[in-house]
């Protein structure tokens, strides 16, 4: 105790001499890591407010020790830390708008946009003509639409594109890649439109293949699935809804297509009727990949 007291005064001497937090402040804070947040807070706060140390700094030195003390915590990463020393910190001295950018920018560089980027938006309320928050503000949704878009979120990446160019309308990068992010997405929405077409086309002829087993057209009803399952692998891996029911849908035509040739090999007699001959004779001539030709040519002997 006596160690943290002793380097307390050690503290508000260094900022009344106008060294502020790179002193003893810094070197302390570092050593002694395990200290909690609060304690800290405490201690600045007493330097910072005391009316003895006050009386013998400026506004200024107490902006710049803040400052000092905030590119301490980004570096350090701890976003926990950040924010509460953010919060203990601003109550210490009005921040004026290019001390905002400058945490803005301490933020942005410390890997935490979305931090930096409120303070952007502050200062922009507040000068809506001030070029380089503009720039700043427009920036950050564009390098944010970017990584929207390596992971496929197309519609969100073209609201945040809008968002860059609403900051910065003359920022042609922005409007650039909202174009393209809306090419984008009608070209991937043709796609799936595609994929989903298949499916039902498919769905279309797997109908119709069980109208012709009802008819006993059994050759046509498996010439109906062949074109339901060549449907079918026209769907893409792309999306996983059609994708899936590509998969069973495939599966469930190739296992009707076997039952319906064992049906028709086994049970020759059962299946003789008005339709049995062509069925046959049609399958044995075109040599279906689905049924045995030969055994075909001995039932329509």
């Amino acid at each position: 105790m006596a160690e943290a007291n002793l380097n307390n005064e050690y503290i508000q001497r260094d900022y009344i001499s106008g060294v502020g937090f790179k002193g003893i402040a810094q070197k302390t804070l570092i050593d002694d890591a395990s200290r909690s947040i609060a304690s800290i807070a405490d201690v600045w706060r007493t330097v910072l407010t005391k009316r003895s140390s006050r009386s013998y700094v400026t506004e200024t030195q107490v902006q710049r020790y803040a400052m000092d003390a905030m590119r301490f915590y980004i570096h350090r990463g701890n976003i926990a830390e950040i924010s509460a020393m953010d919060n203990q910190l601003a109550q210490l001295a009005p921040r004026t708008d290019d001390m905002q950018v400058q945490l803005g920018d301490l933020y942005y560089k410390g890997g935490f946009p979305v931090q930096a980027v409120r303070y952007y938006e502050t200062v922009r309320r507040r000068n809506p003509t001030r070029s380089d928050v503009i720039e700043k503000v427009s920036t950050y949704y564009i390098d944010l639409g970017d990584s929207l878009l390596k992971t496929k979120q197309l519609e969100k990446a073209r609201e945040t594109f809008a968002m860059a160019l609403q900051a910065n309308p003359l920022n042609t990068d922005a409007e650039r890649r909202r174009l393209e992010t809306q090419k984008l997405i009608e070209e991937r929405d043709a796609r799936q439109a595609q994929d989903q077409s298949m499916i039902e086309q498919a769905e279309l002829f797997r109908e119709q293949a069980e109208s012709e087993v009802l008819r006993d057209h059994f050759a046509e009803a498996i010439a109906l699935l062949q074109q339901a399952d060549l449907a079918y692998s026209e769907v893409s891996r792309e999306f996983p809804g059609t994708w899936q029911k590509r998969e069973q849908g495939s599966r469930d035509v190739s296992s009707r297509i076997q039952t319906l040739r064992q049906d028709l090999m086994a049970n020759a007699r059962i299946f003789r009727g008005t339709g049995f001959q062509s069925d046959a004779k049609i399958l044995a001539k075109t040599k279906s990949n689905s049924l045995d030709s030969e055994a075909l040519q001995k039932l329509i002997r």
